[in-house]
């Protein structure tokens, strides 16, 4: 079928990542891909502490929290399902989530299977031997092991304002080849960096301590 593999990739992680993230140590995390017809239907099914029933007309709503305070569970951005939803319907298909509370959550994502794309037949040159064939960096390797940017490149000037540290690792792996990047763990502190550097972007938070993304945007 037609897809693109960065947006299936996407989706993907977004709801197996949701799933572990509220599903206790020893519990089960199953993903079933089937076709339905004309449909490829993707199924992420959990048995962690599962969605209240009044929460479940929200969860995709942007910026929605279910309350976790009775199960002890980290509550989220409320971004990633909305993101995942629209990701959904711009590839023309739909999501629907079944559910109940301390017994786990089944999401169910059905795509349209379509084949109109002309088929590109790619294959290596008789020339090139294995020997030249680039190879696969070891899985194991730190995305942080890159080499780093020249120094006295003029690049532009990035603050990320996120108090995520792992997030904060993942966009600096990313960005560093393209800005100099400066970090700020919470609003208060990239609004100081903000104006005592002036930088040519901001990427920021929205939930974070001191002062929270919208507080930030509005100083």
């Amino acid at each position: 079928m037609d897809y693109g593999p960065e947006q299936i990739n996407h989706l993907i992680v977004n709801l197996v990542s949701n799933a572990i993230k509220f599903t206790p140590s020893g519990g089960d995390v199953v993903v079933r891909i089937l076709q339905y017809e004309d449909k490829l239907v993707i199924e992420v099914e959990d048995n962690g502490i599962g969605i209240a029933e009044e929460d479940l007309p929200h969860i995709f709503d942007r910026f929605y929290q279910a309350d976790s305070s009775s199960t002890g569970s980290v509550a989220g951005t409320g971004i990633g399902l909305a993101y995942v939803q629209e990701l959904v319907r711009l590839m023309g298909g739909d999501i629907s989530v079944k559910s109940a509370l301390g017994k786990g959550s089944t999401f169910i994502l059905s795509l349209p299977v379509r084949k109109e794309a002309s088929r590109i037949e790619q294959t290596l040159p008789e020339e090139m031997t294995p020997s030249l064939i680039p190879e696969i960096p070891d899985a194991s390797t730190s995305i942080d092991q890159e080499t780093e940017p020249a120094a006295g490149l003029n690049l532009p000037h990035l603050l990320i304002i996120e108090d995520n540290t792992d997030l904060v690792t993942y966009l600096k792996s990313t960005l560093k080849h393209r800005f100099k990047i400066d970090i700020a763990y919470n609003g208060k502190i990239g609004i100081e960096k903000a104006l005592e550097n002036i930088p040519d972007i901001i990427i920021s938070d929205v939930m974070m301590p001191e002062n929270d993304g919208f507080g930030f945007v509005t100083y």
